[in-house]
């Protein structure tokens, strides 16, 4: 596992302990050298097998919001 992905462990397994049905990331950012090159929306959904929308697509300096669903919308 790299380095950069210990914190996110530690919040998945809250995440499946809650186990929400809906949850939304704001400000969230694909992979950026500033977050490890981390893609944090693409990690929670394969590691909680849940499905994402991610929005709007980032240009550089800006950010969206996520949206991780247990159930298809």
């Amino acid at each position: 596992m790299a380095p950069g992905n210990r914190p996110m462990i530690g919040s998945s397994a809250l995440i499946r302990q809650v186990s929400p049905d809906l949850l939304a990331l704001q400000e969230s950012d694909t992979a950026r050298i500033s977050l490890n090159n981390n893609d944090t929306v693409r990690y929670y959904a394969s590691q909680l097998a849940i499905i994402s929308y991610y929005g709007p697509t980032t240009v550089t300096g800006t950010f969206g919001t996520a949206i991780l669903s247990n159930t298809r919308c």
